[in-house]
């Protein structure tokens, strides 16, 4: 599925070892589910749900362990791994 693919994807672009079981109270959640096709109905299965906190979220992005990161850096380093391929075009 598509959510499938997204979530290798970032598992292969962003450093995501440090990523666990989500916990309430961290920073940053990641909820990948499949699409699944019953006869005439289509229903939505959580397939795995991962967390960090804020200094994940650094060490995620391969900044320092500082969890004091500006929005703007976060942004240009996530924008900068975008190509063609990966962007949503509406």
């Amino acid at each position: 599925m598509l959510q499938d693919g997204l979530l290798a994807y970032m598992r292969r672009e962003f450093s995501f070892e440090h990523f666990q079981d989500a916990k309430l109270g961290h920073a940053m959640h990641f909820h990948a589910y499949s699409l699944q096709q019953d006869e005439d109905q289509y229903r939505l299965q959580l397939l795995s749900r991962l967390s960090t906190d804020a200094v994940g979220v650094a060490k995620a992005l391969g900044l320092q362990a500082s969890a004091n990161v500006a929005l703007e850096v976060i942004l240009n380093l996530l924008q900068n791994k975008l190509t063609p391929k990966t962007r949503l075009w509406i």
